[in-house]
């Protein structure tokens, strides 16, 4: 028997696999995870437990080049490329190991499983993935993670956590801002319309604090009372200036919120999410927007109807409301989702449908309809125009990461002005030139005054659910502002003194009249030169003038600025302004070069031309020429040049670092100051009163401040708005009401406008 005995091997044969080159199992490794591109690499787990040597080569450790392929396929890395720089593929590696990771804790569902700090980074880098998204990462977020159930059971079960120790108030914690945003990220036309109706309720209802009490919760971590930021101060030791109000201090300087984050390519940087006012504001607004407006029946159908009737007198029409009810305000970041308005289904086109292909991924149902329109019991409601029938469309660009490239250098500027660093001129990206331009559309959330000075007056929260919008007396208001920019440039020359116009002195004559006094023309030449010579500010506000001009949008002295005449020697695509006590503070270009997708239509935009696909508000690569001498960026740029000169001569020196650090920060665009200029159309100002508005937009983190006055109507006083432009599409921030106490609360409330985009 033991003669027949077979012969006993000391090592088991060689696996066949091991045998095959290592670019060839690179390919096969790709080409398996391919098959299921929804998901983390799973794919790769039976192959890595063939045998131990496969293990080996296969392994994260040995291969860092294999799974930056495989990350490369299952996530976006173009806008960290555009932004940062190119990662490795080690870092590549990491980067998708840690977003998984991320994800596979929003997949379980459970907001309590892990501690805050866990959460905090998973909902911190499920942000970072949607801001570069491209289409991959929405995908894997919501087709395999869920991550817009997670955000929105996180938001439900904690935005209160820990209110007794606010006197019932909701807490401004980093977690709770990056949970809202993270929220908002993931919203789109579907997630809206599939919500129940007592959920979207229940989301407005925890909302509202961050909505009607502006007093407790600001929008900007600088309150537009400092255009300059950090402010400044006669020294170090001083503080800005506030008074103690039944909620805190005021203005509100909220704590810095801006936390430590590793990005794409291993460098460590602080981000300051936006605040969750913010944020709320536009996840309001966008439920409110799910159900159609109740148009009272017994308004006129169209502009004709009424005049015909000898009514003159500035009111809507049926058509005004259908028109307003018809765009987007805050406009979905996600569209119309992972499905078209008809039901189809989006594929990517890397990815040829497969993401499709588990039927756990499948969307099913009907795409979700608007709800039904209010009905009125005994009145014929007549048909809409058709013009203004459903919603405006809503378009996927192709790159749509570069709409959040002005929010991501927002967060990292918001964190650095935290730290007390200093920032130059529109640093980083903070305002895209060409972001105000178009007509913008929006609501104005008012409140009665009084209603809001009893909430103002009593530092406890109200009863649960006694905050509400009947409770505030409120109610919105509809706005239209046509607006343009001005761009001044480093070392635009001033022209020399010419001749007033006529109709400027008639002007001037009649406000001396009225008690407004002007200085002679001498002094005015004067501080032209003086301005000349002050590059950094040209409108001179000082550090000590009273909260920087708040309450005329930052302009000098307290008259609206206005556009003087062109004269002879005037070159084209050029204005030249005016503001008080300042005779001329120099020519401003007119925004030609920097322009949207969206174009001036007549008449309701009806003949507007239609979008054009991946032109949204293109990067120029280079900027107006100006003068490089007097740029503080442009020497900063040459002096980074001279850096890789010398880092050329040096053995060891990284120059491709620096190369691709140089790609990245761009060529100096030599715009040192934006103004705003707007007006509500004529066919809108029938409907909703006419309006004009000046502004300003701040260097240090691209705030928008903008005074608007009525054209017609003196009593209406004047209203200032301040807020930012986020996903190029939305304006969201504060009103208030001006020619108050800039250092004290007054009647203030929220407001959101959209861009049309017809």
């Amino acid at each position: 028997m033991d003669s027949m005995a077979f012969p006993i091997s000391s090592s088991f044969p060689e696996c066949y696999l091991t045998t095959i080159p290592l670019e060839i199992l690179h390919h096969i490794a790709v080409d398996l995870v391919d098959f299921t591109p929804v998901g983390p690499p799973f794919q790769l787990v039976p192959l890595m437990q063939t045998c131990s040597a496969l293990n080996s080569r296969l392994s994260p450790g040995r291969n860092p080049s294999l799974y930056g392929t495989v990350f490369q396929r299952k996530l976006d890395f173009g806008a960290a490329e555009r932004r940062i720089g190119q990662p490795t593929p080690a870092q590549q590696a990491l980067w998708g190991w840690r977003a998984f990771q991320a994800m596979s804790l929003f997949k379980r569902g459970d907001v309590r499983c892990c501690s805050d700090a866990a959460l905090l980074e998973a909902c911190r880098m499920g942000v970072m993935l949607m801001l570069d998204d491209d289409g991959k990462n929405l995908r894997q977020m919501l087709l395999w993670a869920r991550a817009d159930v997670f955000a929105q059971r996180l938001v439900m079960q904690r935005l209160y956590e820990r209110s007794e120790e606010n006197n019932g108030w909701p807490l401004e914690t980093p977690l709770i801002a990056y949970a809202l945003q993270l929220m908002w990220l993931l919203t789109s036309e579907e997630s809206l319309r599939s919500e129940p109706e007592a959920v979207r309720v229940q989301v407005q209802q925890l909302l509202l604090p961050y909505i009607y009490a502006p007093f407790r919760y600001p929008t900007t971590p600088y309150p537009p009372n400092h255009y300059i930021i950090p402010p400044l101060l006669p020294s170090p030791l001083h503080v800005p200036t506030t008074i103690q109000t039944a909620h805190g201090l005021y203005p509100l300087y909220p704590p810095p919120i801006a936390t430590p984050f590793t990005f794409h390519n291993g460098e460590e940087l602080s981000i300051s999410p936006p605040l969750p006012a913010f944020t709320a504001r536009l996840l309001y607004l966008s439920r409110a927007e799910v159900n159609p407006l109740a148009i009272p029946p017994h308004l006129d159908r169209t502009r004709a109807d009424r005049l015909a009737r000898g009514l003159t007198d500035i009111s809507p029409v049926r058509e005004d409301l259908e028109e307003f009810d018809w765009g987007h305000i805050a406009r979905p970041p996600l569209g119309t989702g992972l499905r078209t308005r008809e039901g189809v289904r989006k594929a990517h086109p890397e990815w040829n449908g497969l993401e499709w292909a588990d039927p756990f991924y499948t969307a099913a149902g009907k795409y979700p309809e608007r709800p039904p329109a209010q009905t009125f019991p005994g009145f014929t409601i007549p048909e809409p125009i058709p013009r203004w029938v459903g919603k405006a469309e809503l378009w996927d660009d192709e790159e749509k990461s570069r709409n959040w490239d002005m929010d991501l250098a927002r967060m990292r500027a918001w964190a650095d002005l935290d730290a007390g660093k200093s920032r130059k001129a529109f640093e980083g990206g903070v305002y895209e030139l060409g972001s105000a331009e178009g007509l913008w559309v929006g609501r104005v959330l008012m409140t009665g005054p009084f209603e809001l000075q009893a909430l103002a007056e009593n530092p406890i929260h109200p009863p649960h659910g006694a905050l509400s919008v009947e409770l505030l007396n409120g109610y919105p208001q509809f706005s239209y502002m046509r607006m343009r920019e001005l761009h001044g440039l480093h070392g635009e020359a001033t022209p020399p003194p010419l001749p007033r116009d006529a109709t400027i002195e008639a002007e001037r004559e009649g406000d001396n009249e009225q008690g407004e006094e002007d200085e002679d023309e001498g002094e005015g030449e004067e501080e032209v030169e003086e301005e000349e010579e002050e590059e950094e500010e040209p409108f001179a506000l000082g550090p000590l003038s009273a909260h920087d001009g708040m309450n005329n949008a930052w302009f000098a002295g307290d008259r609206r600025p206005r556009v003087l005449p062109p004269t002879a020697r005037q070159c084209p695509g050029t204005v030249r302004l005016e503001v008080h006590n300042v005779l001329s503070v120099g020519v401003y270009r007119v925004n030609r070069r920097f322009g949207g997708r969206w174009k001036d239509g007549t008449r309701l935009g009806n003949d507007a031309p239609p979008p054009v696909p991946g032109a949204s508000h293109a990067v120029p690569t280079a900027g107006y020429a100006h003068d490089v001498t007097t740029c503080s960026r442009c020497k900063d740029d040459r002096a980074f040049e001279d850096m890789i000169r010398l880092a050329m001569g040096e053995p060891g020196a990284n120059v491709h670092a620096l190369l691709e650090k140089g790609r990245v920060r761009g060529r100096c665009n030599g715009v040192k100051e934006i103004v705003i200029m707007g007006e509500t159309d004529a066919a809108h100002g029938a409907a909703f009163n006419h309006y004009v508005l000046e502004g300003r937009i701040r260097p240090a983190d691209g705030l928008f401040l903008g005074l608007r006055r009525s054209k017609t109507e003196i009593t209406h006083g004047t209203t200032l708005f301040w807020g930012y432009f986020t996903g190029k599409e939305t304006l969201a921030g504060n009103w208030r009401v001006g020619g108050t106490d800039p250092g004290a609360p007054a009647w203030e409330g929220t407001f959101v406008w959209g861009r049309r985009g017809d």
